[in-house]
């Protein structure tokens, strides 16, 4: 049974911070907060077209609608500062098991060193454990040292395997890592 996916609001260093699933009127906003954070944390990758078509209102859209994916926007003061999303329909290549992927955990610049990213990552692990599934997987890009660190800080491991990605023009080689979760008092809001 899948646990219904509540607003949590609460403080940080007195700033107000909310995390709620985005609505269909805040698929803009997202859209914007995602080309913006990839722009970000990929200056000289990324394209404006290649954004465009990465994150574009009829994908996103459709996503939001579906129960395979699940979003979850931070907002500080109000203002949206990051978001994350995790596919739980993904197979895992190296154990032939669908296995919840963490697709995108991105937090703008402006608000990062503030600890929102290991509150959306203690929120995915909350939603991960109450549909019922004890691991998380991801892949991270192997040339980003900073989200290798902070993913390995918060219990993730290496599996060994690795995929690669073509985009517009360029090939991304991609690690797996991996972290078993059980419900705790870390995960319980």
């Amino acid at each position: 049974m899948i646990g219904p996916f509540s607003t949590h609001t609460f403080t940080l260093a007195s700033r107000s911070l909310v995390i709620q699933k985005p609505t269909e009127k805040e698929c803009d906003a997202l859209i914007i907060l995602a080309r913006n954070t990839y722009s970000e944390t990929y200056p000289y990758l990324f394209t404006s077209e290649n954004l465009h078509e990465l994150f574009n209102k009829e994908h996103i859209t459709k996503e939001l609608e579906s129960t395979e994916y699940e979003y979850a926007l931070i907002y500080v003061d109000e203002k949206p500062a990051g978001y994350s999303k995790v596919s739980f329909n993904q197979k895992d290549p190296s154990t032939d098991k669908v296995t919840p992927m963490l697709d995108k955990l991105y937090v703008l610049k402006a608000f990062q060193g503030k600890g929102l990213d290991k509150e959306l990552l203690q929120h995915c692990f909350k939603r991960i454990i109450d549909r019922g599934n004890a691991s998380l997987t991801l892949n991270v890009w192997k040339d980003n040292p900073t989200a290798i660190k902070f993913y390995e800080k918060h219990g993730f491991c290496f599996t060994g395997n690795t995929a690669a990605l073509d985009f517009a023009g360029r090939r991304f080689i991609d690690c797996q890592m991996t972290k078993e979760l059980t419900p705790a008092p870390d995960y319980t809001f």
